[in-house]
């Protein structure tokens, strides 16, 4: 949850979203759930602070990893109209799928060979 969320008078905006998206992409890089094993009153104490998930977890040097971690900085900032927008957000996600769409596609068609 966006740390906007914790406020007693928010209402829900996109930009909630494009915060959710950018911890999406954390746990499908990571193949982890965010915050681990965290008490979910330490977790809410924390978010509004400006804690997010380690990008530390996202290890390896695959072309656009530098650029994935920037989208979901980007995704988290505190301040949500300083969050980009869906489209942004997709325009650069689906730059990043091109750069390996074809390993993908590889990949997948080994998967349902076997």
């Amino acid at each position: 949850m966006p740390p906007e969320s914790f406020n007693t008078s928010y209402e829900p905006t996109r930009a909630f979203d494009i915060y959710s998206y950018g911890i999406l992409l954390w746990s499908i890089a990571t193949g982890k759930q965010p915050y681990g094993r965290s008490r979910p009153e330490i977790i809410i104490v924390r978010i509004p602070k400006g804690e997010r998930p380690q990008l530390a977890h996202i290890t390896g040097d695959a072309a656009g990893l530098t650029e994935l971690k920037r989208l979901m900085e980007r995704c988290w900032v505190q301040e949500p109209e300083r969050r980009p927008t869906a489209l942004e957000c997709t325009t650069e996600t689906e730059q990043l799928f091109q750069m390996h769409e074809d390993e993908l596609n590889k990949a997948v068609y080994e998967v349902l060979e076997k």
